[in-house]
């Protein structure tokens, strides 16, 4: 779909066009990443297992600051907080301490369960993972999401 017109209007039919909002079709530049990233694990195979080495020295080093983090092996390593509010607390302070983590709130969640999704790679070093876990250790404390 193409239009030209004032932003709010492009904006409206952004938010509200039903072609745009129900499309299946991938971007080429998607599908272009997604191959090169297969070609690279057919390739590279150690990268799973750095991966997978990194997933759970990574739950450990945040099970040791005191989160309950939940049992499991993908890369996505989901911390919940629980209060909306105090989530939103623990996320921006680690961001002002230079972590990015993405927050999770309602709808994406159920009610109560807010969390913060943290992720992991092949190419973070142990020392990523350490100061990774630190930080975050040092804000739960601080805003007593852990003790």
């Amino acid at each position: 779909m193409e239009a030209a017109g004032p932003a709010p209007v492009i904006d409206y039919i952004r938010h509200f066009g039903r072609s745009f909002l129900f499309t299946a079709s991938l971007p080429p530049s998607s599908v272009a990443a997604a191959s090169a990233a297969l070609d690279m694990l057919g390739e590279e195979p150690e990268r799973v297992d750095g991966l997978q080495r990194n997933v759970a020295r990574y739950r450990s080093l945040l099970r040791r600051e005191g989160f309950d983090v939940s049992k499991g092996a993908t890369p996505i390593v989901p911390i919940v907080v629980g209060d909306e509010g105090r989530m939103l607390l623990l996320w921006k302070e680690v961001l002002d301490a230079g972590l990015y983590v993405n927050p999770a709130l309602v709808p994406a969640v159920p009610r109560g369960r807010a969390l913060l999704r943290t992720s992991v790679m092949a190419t973070h070093t142990d020392e990523h993972l350490v100061r990774a876990s630190e930080i975050l250790g040092a804000a739960g404390r601080r805003l007593g999401v852990i003790t």
